[in-house]
């Protein structure tokens, strides 16, 4: 086994002499950080506007019609099974389509029960 090592001078005066060289310099200085303007934020104000790629509508004037007064709901017709529920209770559930046939849709009532109904059918309270 081999061992060695320095030895001598323990004073380190090269160290010091170097670093009191190095403290006696000027001191250096540091920029500032530069300054940046003020983001101004941009407010895009045509949210709400037509887009620019849609294609144009045409929009066609018609006069609406009269209210009519004498508008009265028939009171000798049968009441259907779904008017005896409000409106805000039934929900639609899905469609039937037959070929050639008319086009149901699929309500279920508050109680669960499930209707097929169509068009010129009542639904809700008040006359449907």
């Amino acid at each position: 086994m081999l061992l060695a090592g320095c030895g001598g001078d323990t004073s380190f005066s090269d160290i010091k002499a170097k670093m009191a060289e190095i403290k006696s310099r000027p001191k250096g200085r540091i920029e500032p950080p530069p300054e940046f303007k003020v983001y101004k934020v941009f407010s895009y104000s045509a949210a709400a506007l037509r887009s620019p790629f849609d294609r144009p509508l045409d929009v066609e004037l018609t006069a609406l019609p009269q209210k009519r007064s004498n508008v009265k709901p028939d009171f000798n017709r049968p009441k259907e099974v779904l008017e005896q529920f409000g409106i805000d209770s039934l929900s639609m559930v899905g469609t039937l389509t037959r070929p050639g046939s008319t086009f149901f849709a699929l309500v279920k009532d508050p109680d669960s029960g499930l209707h097929r109904v169509r068009e010129g059918n009542y639904l809700g309270r008040n006359f449907g």
